[in-house]
């Protein structure tokens, strides 16, 4: 055997017996146990959750890059219209300015 090889046996023995030590305790081992098994399964539940976040946002981004595939001009359009929104929201509140939009201009006519 190399001297590195013994030393790194060595080291993960004593680090294997100080473990078995802390959590075969007699007085608060039972405790540790528990903590840790809670830890892992706060782990696992988080990393669950994370997963979960992780495989809408690329659903949702997959479902973006397809629609705008297939409609490349919608933007023009939600943004021409998100604004005529806004100021027929707004309309009681305070005076409206609406921007002409051939769509307006055909309503009026």
């Amino acid at each position: 055997m190399k001297k590195q090889t013994v030393t790194e046996s060595l080291v993960g023995a004593y680090g294997a017996g100080v473990l078995s030590m802390y959590f075969l305790d007699p007085q608060r081992g039972k405790r540790r146990r528990a903590e840790f098994r809670d830890a892992l399964t706060h782990s696992q539940c988080e990393l669950e959750k994370f997963a979960g976040r992780l495989g809408r946002d690329f659903e949702n981004r997959v479902e973006g890059a397809i629609a705008e595939t297939i409609n490349p001009h919608r933007d023009q359009w939600s943004t021409q219209f998100e604004s005529s929104r806004k100021a027929f929201l707004h309309a009681g509140t305070r005076r409206a300015v609406v921007r002409e939009s051939p769509l307006a201009n055909r309503v009026t006519s």
